[in-house]
């Protein structure tokens, strides 16, 4: 029994600590973002000249971000490519890092690539319309 006991400890701990996480990840009205949205959305925003804050602002709005790009004078293209060029640099430290290796970071960078060369900039990039965990409403709940 005292074996079990001892044994059981870590798992429980585990999760504890993975169901507290979870909960507290969804925030108050679910308007908390993940590390790879929070990159995207600086880079996004920096690309066209704002604080990461006001192109937040612009997208719940009802904003796309072609309207907000061609408003800067600024091609979505080039904003697509510092995304892409962002998004390479996280997955070059996850790998350095070992998180995960590398042909999992080619295997993300390429699906990252082919979603960007899918993206108008018609939709709104704060409200994911996707399957699974974090796909949801988020900010427009």
């Amino acid at each position: 029994m005292k074996k079990i006991f001892i044994y059981s400890l870590p798992v429980l701990a585990a999760v504890v600590f993975l169901g507290a996480n979870s909960v507290s990840a969804k925030g108050p009205q679910n308007t908390q973002r993940g590390i790879g949205y929070q990159a995207m959305l600086e880079t996004k925003a920096k690309t066209l000249g704002l604080t990461s804050e006001q192109l937040q602002q612009e997208l719940v709005s009802g904003k796309t971000l072609l309207e907000i790009a061609q408003s800067k004078g600024i091609n979505l293209d080039k904003i697509k490519s510092q995304v892409q060029t962002q998004q390479k640099i996280r997955l070059d430290a996850m790998v350095k890092a070992g998180i995960i290796t590398q042909s999992q970071a080619d295997e993300r960078l390429r699906s990252i690539q082919s979603r960007q060369a899918d993206c108008t900039g018609n939709g709104n990039f704060a409200q994911g319309r996707g399957f699974g965990r974090g796909m949801g409403t988020g900010l427009n709940r």
